[in-house]
């Protein structure tokens, strides 16, 4: 297994928590889920200050095979992008 992390800026902790229990994720503690053939860990959500903005930042932690990473990796970017990211 490799471990990858990816940034999530402007989307909600909450929401990316929710798309892993979707994806059949079960959750093993606070903010670690459980899949076949991978695990995630959805870190604190934290703030980052750009100019006079400030967004959310949330790092999600991969564990898995590289060819499933850059599968699961693509269709989380995408499905965030599709729904509009943050709110």
């Amino acid at each position: 297994m490799e471990e990858y992390s990816l940034e999530m800026r402007a989307i909600p902790r909450s929401r990316i928590i929710d798309y892993f229990l979707e994806l059949g994720g079960d959750r093993t503690e606070e903010g670690r889920f459980k899949g076949q053939g991978w695990e995630v860990e959805v870190s604190p959500e934290d703030l980052v200050v750009l100019g006079s903005f400030r967004v959310s930042a949330t790092f999600v932690t991969f564990r898995c095979s590289k060819g499933t990473r850059r599968k699961m990796t693509d269709e989380l970017q995408r499905h965030f992008l599709r729904s509009g990211g943050g709110g």
